[in-house]
């Protein structure tokens, strides 16, 4: 699955009727890794992903490198766990959504 796609709500932050795009819990550039392999051997990385809008989709990149996503936040859950992001997961539910995040 990938692309945008229009959904209900995004699978993060919960806002409703915003385009969402696929997030990999486990990047694409950590694929090949040995590391991955050993963690995830039995995981279709490709299709392994969340909904989320855009907003949500920039901060996950901005606030977490590659190798922290692969390995210690690579579920929705953990990501719900990661302080900053659950800082701004906050923010978006209570701000207007058509407000843009830089």
């Amino acid at each position: 699955m990938r692309g945008k796609k229009k959904k209900d709500k995004c699978d993060l932050c919960g806002r409703e009727n915003t385009t969402q795009s696929f997030h990999h819990l486990i990047p694409k550039k950590m694929h090949k890794k040995h590391i991955v392999g050993e963690l995830f051997p039995d995981v279709d990385l490709n299709s392994y992903g969340i909904l989320v809008c855009s907003p949500c989709h920039k901060m996950i990149h901005k606030k977490i490198n590659h190798f922290d996503l692969a390995t210690q936040y690579y579920s929705l859950e953990k990501l719900k766990e990661h302080v900053e992001l659950s800082k701004f997961i906050t923010f978006q539910q209570k701000s207007h959504k058509n407000k843009r995040i830089k």
